[in-house]
């Protein structure tokens, strides 16, 4: 599937392609295990049964602690470049960014943020020149892994239609797939509080120390954020409706790990169908810590260009952000108050048009 031209396996045998030069800076090695038959270990280059599960890993464990895999591909065709991740040990559990620059003038040509791999998952790329694999830890505590870098033909692995990046090196930038990305900020809010049931979710939701139930349409990557829980149980009507439960309700939140002003965290939501949806946010200071001023800010993943920005203070009530969105975005969520930080406590998706825009 992968590798026809040639390859690099942590911990087990490299065979780079002729056109191919490849320099590891920056990273160490380790071998989870020597020998398995797991399936999300990538297979040994000897062998047709036995599996190795290892990393090049960042040898601190700080968040922004970094390696590079410089890919210099000389013949001046593109070739297909595949990175495979595993998080063998669940350890964080891990969250990173992997990213391509252009070698030469550092120019950013593709941004792909990574987490819930500890099944594996591959990235894929068509690339041309001189470039770097820029690996890159979101998760203080832990460290940024990679098991195996692939080379092959170019085309090999059709690009899916939205979100897919296509780098280039000399100059150019990464390029969004047909759909272009849009947020359109509909209302906010206030007079819902937690009882969402009936109102939104009803394509799919995320419920900060709750349950997960995402639409077909939808990747959402949370980046650099924890998780917390105020109250497991509680009848407030300003706190989530628990998943399972007609009754119970849960006051918990994401929330950035420091308290400084402008400590942040993302949500990167890939809508792949190519279609319009409605996404919305809850917000919960549940406990008036601060009391918390953020920003909700959506930009376009690919570009990072500013699609809106919403100012949030005196949320003790619980508000929902409502936005029509399509294609590729990031959802920022900024600390505005010094000693505090921001939250966030749920993210619902529903049909286009469910909530009309408030004049």
């Amino acid at each position: 599937m992968y590798g026809a031209d040639g390859f690099s396996l942590a911990g087990d045998a490299t065979s780079y392609p002729s056109y191919a030069t490849v320099t590891n800076i920056g990273s160490l090695a380790y071998t989870w295990t020597a020998s398995t038959t797991d399936v999300c270990a990538l297979q040994k280059a000897a062998s047709s049964t036995d599996r190795l599960a290892a990393c090049w890993y960042t040898p601190t464990l700080a968040s922004g602690a970094s390696y590079t895999i410089d890919v210099n591909l000389t013949d001046g065709n593109s070739h297909q470049i595949g990175f495979y991740l595993l998080d063998w040990d669940g350890y964080g559990p891990r969250a990173e960014t992997v990213q391509l620059t252009d070698a030469s003038s550092g120019a950013v040509l593709d941004t792909e943020p990574v987490s819930s791999f500890q099944a594996g998952g591959y990235l894929i790329w068509t690339v041309r020149g001189h470039v770097k694999i820029n690996v890159i830890n979101n998760v203080p505590g832990t460290n940024a892994v990679a098991s195996g870098l692939f080379f092959d033909p170019a085309g090999t692995t059709q690009p899916v239609p939205a979100g897919t990046t296509t780098g280039s090196s000399g100059g150019g930038s990464g390029s969004s797939g047909a759909v272009a990305s849009s947020a359109t900020f509909v209302e906010s809010d206030i007079a819902t509080h937690g009882s969402w049931k009936g109102v939104y979710g009803a394509d799919g939701f995320s419920l900060a120390g709750d349950a997960t139930s995402y639409p077909s349409y939808a990747t959402v990557t949370n980046i650099g954020s924890l998780e917390y829980a105020w109250a497991a149980s509680t009848s407030d009507v300003y706190a989530l409706q628990k998943a399972a439960s007609s009754t119970d309700r849960l006051a918990a939140c994401w929330y950035t790990p420091t308290l400084t002003v402008g400590a942040n965290y993302t949500i990167d939501v890939n809508l792949t169908d190519g279609n319009s949806h409605q996404i919305g946010f809850y917000v919960l200071d549940w406990d008036g810590y601060g009391p918390r001023g953020e920003t909700v800010q959506l930009t376009d993943a690919t570009s990072g260009a500013v699609l809106d920005t919403e100012a949030v203070s005196s949320f003790q009530a619980g508000r929902y952000l409502i936005w029509t969105v399509r294609g590729h975005v990031k959802i920022n969520v900024t600390n505005n108050v010094a000693g505090t930080n921001a939250v966030a406590s749920g993210l619902f998706f529903d049909p286009a048009g469910t909530t009309t825009v408030v004049p």
